[in-house]
């Protein structure tokens, strides 16, 4: 979670996120940070790929390592 927040998730839906209502649906997690992100695909219609997040993942992953 320190890497991956909700207020992240966001940010890569509203960047990079493909529409596909097809591919998003309501679910119920029992933790609250995962049932925020999944309420979010869900209300956008949204996701993102992997290969999307390469970069962005580095860079969070280099910066959390100093």
């Amino acid at each position: 979670m320190t890497i991956q927040t909700p207020q992240q998730v966001v940010e890569w839906l509203s960047l990079y996120g493909k529409i596909s209502p097809s591919r998003t649906r309501a679910v119920t997690l029992e933790l609250a940070p995962f049932q925020d992100e999944a309420n979010t695909i869900h209300v956008l219609e949204r996701f993102v790929e992997q290969e999307q997040l390469i970069g962005d993942y580095e860079q969070l992953i280099g910066n959390w390592l100093q």
